[in-house]
């Protein structure tokens, strides 16, 4: 074990734990999935430890010009944000297979104004006008019609709970997890992505 690496545990409640952080990605090149920038190509957050990645925060670079449903409201005009997830699903612990999944669409960034009817979570100023900022978007797409929800080797599903906590749970990130926010099918937006993520909950584990 290198000299720098601890055994620790975290619970639940550790400060640690409970502390979000913020992971600011490049800015996305325009069109159909366009990708955010970073030194050497595609800017990624790679998860250093286990980690929770609880949503998205957006800053409009150029203001989208699509139109998207949300809630049985048409928003125009939006652009729309999907997620990549690259996991390694090989169990061996002697090969990496790298697996790559895409939740299309998760965030819907609309209008000149929040509109509180077909997204009422959500708080910021000016979503679609250059420099507007809002959030936060959750990653974890569960509730309305959508029960289930594949994520790496996992498939969540609906909660049994009351409707107003389905789909705002965390999703988990293994230590080397990669995850990155690019354009959906909108010709002219560009954006700053920025991820909140936090340490995950663990006993005995390597941590710097």
């Amino acid at each position: 074990m290198a000299q720098n690496n601890a055994i620790r545990s975290l619970f639940y409640d550790d400060g640690v734990v409970l502390a979000r952080q913020g992971i600011q990605q490049g800015p996305t090149a325009a069109g159909a999935a366009g990708l955010p920038s970073g030194t050497g190509g595609v800017s990624k957050f790679v998860a250093w430890t286990n980690m929770i990645l609880w949503g998205v925060s957006f800053l409009t670079v150029v203001a989208g010009t699509s139109t998207a449903t949300v809630n049985g409201t048409a928003l125009s005009p939006c652009y729309q944000a999907s997620l990549v997830y690259i996991t390694n699903t090989n169990t061996t612990g002697t090969a990496v297979t790298m697996n790559t999944q895409t939740v299309a669409n998760f965030a819907t960034v609309a209008g000149t104004a929040l509109n509180s009817g077909a997204q009422p979570n959500l708080f910021g100023y000016s979503p679609n006008i250059a420099n507007g900022a809002s959030g936060l978007y959750a990653v974890n797409t569960l509730g309305g019609t959508n029960t289930t929800m594949a994520w790496g080797t996992q498939t969540f599903t609906n909660p049994t709970g009351p409707a107003g906590v389905q789909g705002i749970g965390g999703l988990p990130l293994g230590i080397g997890d990669q995850v990155y926010v690019q354009n959906g099918t909108d010709t002219t937006a560009t954006f700053i992505a920025v991820l909140h993520v936090s340490i995950a909950p663990m006993v005995g584990a390597v941590s710097a």
